[in-house]
């Protein structure tokens, strides 16, 4: 379809996309007129409906395997509903990217929803799904670039973190071996914060981390000085900002550090 104008090449991409996305209805070629397909490519389509229908198959197969290979513990608890989420997904609204890494994500969103509403599912199966994905896509990211920053730490500086790190917030501890892969395991109801991250062998773990810390980690992230995050952490969590505390804080930016989830610091900021 090389050779094809845009406007033809978007037209056969919708005929495929709802012949691939859609229920498997002969009856849509009835609409393919309406679609704007003309009558001779309609009784081509017709003829070759077979030859579509393992295209079909071939392109709902990789979509399914791709969602089990990165969320395998979430279709595991899903069991046999997971072709029917996976059913709906592709219909109403259907992959937007052309990846394979990117519609996992999108799957999650579209069907987290349903998840939280039926009474049947764990109430911890939306945080398991939010941490495999989270690992899935960890494993994925690029690494970070090289560049020259300042090698001291002091108050006022930003710094810049590995792209291929995510920090999860949960309400059920679904990170904690044996990962939970049945609807009746048992999983802790505790708030925790995960900052899932790639090692320098490409190995995805975590790190478990405090409340406090988990604030000043996020502020940081969002570009806010050392000195902001760690006094707006400080009044959040009611905690005076001394020297055990600023000690202790340092010891977990070395430790980022060495796992090469922060990089470098920058610049500090101008004054205003």
């Amino acid at each position: 379809m090389s050779g094809l104008h845009p406007s033809e090449l978007a037209l056969w991409q919708v005929v495929f996309g709802s012949a691939c996305h859609g229920p498997e209805d002969p009856a849509l070629l009835t609409r393919l007129v309406a679609l704007g397909v003309g009558a001779k490519d309609s009784a081509e389509l017709i003829r070759q409906w077979s030859r579509l229908m393992i295209y079909r198959e071939l392109v709902r197969s990789n979509v399914r395997r791709t969602i089990s290979s990165a969320l395998p513990q979430t279709t595991a608890v899903l069991g046999q509903d997971i072709d029917a989420h996976v059913d709906v997904f592709l219909q109403r609204p259907g992959p937007s990217s052309p990846y394979l890494r990117d519609i996992c994500r999108e799957f999650y969103e579209h069907r987290c929803a349903s998840w939280n509403d039926d009474e049947s599912l764990p109430r911890w199966l939306d945080d398991l799904a939010r941490y495999e994905l989270a690992r899935f896509e960890v494993a994925a990211l690029p690494d970070a670039i090289s560049v020259e920053g300042d090698p001291s730490l002091h108050l006022d500086v930003t710094l810049r973190f590995c792209p291929a790190c995510r920090l999860l917030r949960l309400r059920h501890a679904v990170f904690q071996k044996p990962l939970p892969g049945t609807r009746d395991a048992r999983v802790v109801a505790t708030r925790s914060a995960v900052l899932v991250h790639r090692d320098s062998d490409c190995e995805v773990r975590q790190l478990e981390l405090s409340p406090l810390a988990a604030d000043v980690v996020e502020s940081l992230m969002a570009d806010n000085t050392l000195r902001r995050a760690v006094v707006r952490s400080c009044q959040v969590h009611g905690v005076a900002m001394d020297t055990d505390l600023l000690e202790a804080i340092a010891r977990l930016l070395a430790d980022l550090a060495e796992r090469g989830i922060v990089v470098s610091s920058g610049e500090p900021p101008l004054p205003r």
